[in-house]
């Protein structure tokens, strides 16, 4: 993402994120015959068993005095056809009943019957009209499927699915098994419907804020390896984390797993430091003086080193030249074909530079980190550590638009007060609170700790059991949930916290209009975040991710600022021959920024600097000098006296430190002590759509229950949401054809008010709490697409439970877009 210039006014930093598919695409998957047709069979369907309820009421009044007629029989079984809407069987309905009723209600079972013989064969008909559908949409999805850039997009991430689209492509014959089938369906959705920034499936770049609004686009791929680090130099330099004390070096281990090690300082080890001091990159060469060795023996004794993580190889600036040349002629390949091509060999020259890397390094550190497999996913990934990963983007050099800020001050005024205003919901502030209760328990009322002793003690409590660290487990262990309730925490400031976060509820949902929306004014919650205390952290700065709809801004995700993401744009612009000027963050009052440095070993963190100083993380080098890194063992936690939460400080600098993570890999994803830093000390994470806030919900209620859509002002804070249990949800039974699963799915929704077009996430816990993993992430589900019904019923296979959301904006015809705007300051 690249950040919006300022050409004629001082608007905030806005980046766009556009969909590579128009999602015109996906009426042309629609079943519109079919979907016409069950939304007719189901409504003339209510009709007739509304009628027929009432006629079987006024057919008890006749039946009542009949006596002991002979028509009785016949006439107490129409009843019961009318009654339960079906067709009425053999002397059910025929002269002799027709006899028995007055001439009136004779008429209307008559007119009844005939419409339910209606219904009987638009129900008849669907299967054959579903069946001849489906075949020409399998016609469709192909010729939609042919995009380039979809299949560009498709060759990174679909991996076989690729080849089989290419061979269905040349040959129509080909056709891929029904599962792949689906699975194409789901990638061509997910590249017209979702602005994820991590494939070629959506674009991103720069706009600009002026008079008259615009969109263009010329899109340049951009492509990462990521999971490969080479160490070609005989530099190292001392772990920035080692702490002497007492005859022993403590610090950080090499990741992912970070171990906390100690290890005595021998006279060997002590000189091997002294040679290193200072956080310079050494020569081998130089240990060999001092030790006063052999050289075989202090290469030896440094590899050691090296393995355990006191030392740290440094890695190249740069991809070997074959693997670089590699990336250039992938990047360059336009054909789909010929792209294909060029990724395989690509990612086979990057295998082979990693086997290469092993057999040179013979296990010894550089090994262990000549290739980095700290990935989650990508084209050529063979699923285990260590694989290489290519990451691929699409940037746009030039600006892409230009936006009207007349047109949109208002609604930035309005989101800036409810950005201040969910920071009562900041999924961070338990933990900080947590941290901040502990510090004062083990510490004293007024703590100065060094981080890495404060780490050390935490990482012990997260692994035990005991009391002292049981809200910590709570709040920052492995397993424990992203946002939860907090009523039963034994830690009074959190309990506080709950009945804050209820009052804020309260006020945005307990006026309710008729139509399912909840409209709260920005001026009430603004004097609502004034009486907060002081604990209630509000960040400065903050990353609104919003889609804009008529005049209003719909919210989807906030989380901290001060240029995360839109760096990382700016790297990718310069890579695709821009030249972006990215603004270095004026540090706050009494306080500095620090970002972490290096890439925390995932590309995609890569990114221009932005602050002045950077946190000096182990095994993760920056490019700053000495003087302007603040390594682990310089900073130390106190208690802000203000507010009591945790704060950083530098011991040389004398100040306050604020990190900042300004990549754009998730938190979660994070090394073990970045990500405690992170959560506990950065700035906050806000609005997650996998946790919102705004839904009163303990436990998963027991049947299908809808939650207001919630409006401040010009910003939609909360898409309308349908919460349904497992037992709720509309599971195909064992040999139901697809024309009567889709009536009956079709019927669950109108039943309870769900829309035929939504985004649904499945949880496969209970409690539905846990977290940000990708099995939160949306599914688009329209109602007249089969392609997406199935894969709903994948979805929903062994959940827990299934939230269904609103489409709101509804996509299409154009391409979806989403704006990252930069609310508050720098």
């Amino acid at each position: 993402m690249a950040v919006i210039e300022r050409e004629e006014s001082d608007g905030p930093p806005v980046a766009v994120r556009t969909c590579g598919v128009a999602a015109a695409e996906l009426e042309s998957l629609r079943w519109d015959e079919s979907y016409a047709l069950v939304t007719r069979l189901l409504a003339k369907t209510a009709r007739v068993a509304a009628d027929g309820r009432r006629l079987a009421v006024a057919l008890g009044d006749v039946i009542g005095g009949l006596g002991t007629s002979g028509s009785r029989p016949v006439l107490v079984g129409l009843r019961r056809a009318l009654h339960t809407g079906r067709l009425p069987a053999g002397r059910e309905w025929g002269p002799e009943a027709g006899a028995a009723l007055p001439y009136g209600l004779r008429g209307e079972v008559e007119e009844w019957v005939r419409r339910a013989h209606e219904c009987a064969g638009l129900r008849a008909r669907l299967p054959e009209v579903v069946a001849r559908e489906s075949l020409e949409k399998e016609e469709r999805l192909r010729a939609a499927a042919a995009d380039p850039a979809f299949r560009r997009g498709l060759a990174l991430a679909g991996g076989e699915l690729a080849v089989d689209l290419e061979t269905w492509l040349a040959d129509p014959a080909r056709r891929p098994k029904q599962q792949k089938l689906l699975r194409l369906a789901k990638y061509l959705v997910r590249a017209a419907v979702k602005t994820s920034p991590y494939s070629t499936f959506t674009s991103t770049g720069r706009a600009v804020w002026g008079g008259g609004e615009r969109h263009v686009e010329r899109v340049v791929p951009v492509l990462e390896l990521d999971g490969i680090q080479t160490f070609s130099d005989d530099r190292v330099r001392v772990n920035p984390s080692v702490t002497v004390a007492g005859g022993m070096a403590e610090f950080i281990g090499p990741p992912p797993g970070e171990a906390l090690v100690s290890i005595g300082v021998t006279e060997a080890v002590a000189a091997c430091l002294r040679v290193a001091e200072g956080g310079e990159w050494v020569p081998r060469g130089r240990f060999a003086e001092a030790l006063g060795a052999e050289p075989a023996a202090v290469t030896k004794f440094l590899d050691k080193l090296l393995t355990v993580g006191l030392l740290e190889a440094r890695p190249d600036d740069a991809p070997p030249p074959d693997l670089l040349a590699g990336i250039r002629r992938t990047e360059r390949a336009t054909d789909p074909s010929t792209f294909r091509q060029e990724l395989g060999r690509l990612i086979a020259t990057a295998h082979a530079c990693r086997a290469a890397c092993a057999d040179m390094a013979k296990n010894v550190a550089p090994a262990g980190r000549a290739i980095r497999g700290d990935g989650d996913g990508g084209a050529g990934g063979d699923g285990g550590v260590g694989r290489a990963v290519v990451h691929e983007v699409a940037v746009c050099v030039e600006p892409v638009a230009r936006l009207d800020l007349a047109r949109w001050r208002d609604g930035l005024a309005d989101l800036d007060v409810v950005r201040r205003w969910l920071a009562v919901f900041d999924a961070k502030h338990p933990m900080r609170l947590a941290v901040a209760a502990y510090l004062t328990t083990r510490y004293g009322p007024d703590p100065a700790v060094p981080f890495l002793t404060l780490h050390r003690h935490i990482q012990r409590e997260l692994a035990g059991t005991g009391p002292a660290g049981r809200e910590l487990r709570a709040f920052l262990g492995s397993s424990a949930a992203w946002t939860q309730p907090l009523a039963a925490s034994t830690l009074p400031r959190i309990r506080e916290l709950e009945r804050l976060r209820a009052e804020a509820r309260s006020l945005a949902l307990d006026a309710e209009d008729p139509d399912g929306t909840c409209r709260v004014t920005p001026g009430q919650l603004a004097a609502q975040l004034e009486s907060w205390p002081s604990w209630i952290a509000i960040p400065a700065s903050s990353a609104c991710y919003v889609q804009a709809v008529a005049d209003a801004l719909v919210l989807n995700v906030v989380h901290g600022g001060h240029g995360r993401a839109l760096r990382r744009l700016d790297h990718l612009v310069e890579r695709a021959g821009g030249h972006p000027e990215p603004p270095r963050l004026q540090d706050p009052d009494g306080a500095v920024y620090a970002e972490f440095s290096g890439d925390l070993g995932s590309t995609l963190n890569a990114r221009p600097p932005s602050t002045r100083y950077e946190i000096d993380y182990p095994h993760s080098p920056g490019t700053r000098p000495p003087d302007l890194r603040l390594p682990l063992t310089d900073l130390h936690v106190t208690l802000c006296p203000d507010s009591g939460l945790p704060e950083l400080r530098s011991k040389r600098l004398g100040r306050r430190v604020v990190p900042l993570h300004l990549g754009l890999a998730a938190e979660f994803r994070l090394p073990p002590a970045a990500r405690f830093i992170e959560r506990v000390f950065g700035p906050g994470y806000l609005l997650h759509p996998s946790s919102p806030p705004l839904v009163r919900m303990g436990r998963v209620p027991s049947e299908v229950t809808r939650y207001p859509r919630v409006e401040a002002g010009r910003v939609v804070v909360q898409r309308r949401r349908w919460l349904a249990p497992a037992a709720a949800l509309p599971v195909r039974a064992k040999g139901e054809g697809d024309a009567a699963y889709l009536t009956r799915l079709i019927a669950w929704a109108d039943e309870y008010g769900v829309p035929h077009r939504s985004f649904v996430r499945a949880w496969p816990e209970q409690t539905g709490q846990a977290g940000q993993d990708k099995a939160r992430k949306p599914l688009f589900l329209d109602l007249a697409n089969l392609f997406l019904v199935k894969n709903f019923e994948r979805q929903i296979r062994g959940c827990a439970f299934a939230l269904f959301e609103e489409a709101l904006p509804d996509p299409g015809p154009e391409r979806v877009t989403e704006y990252l705007i930069e609310v508050g300051g720098r």
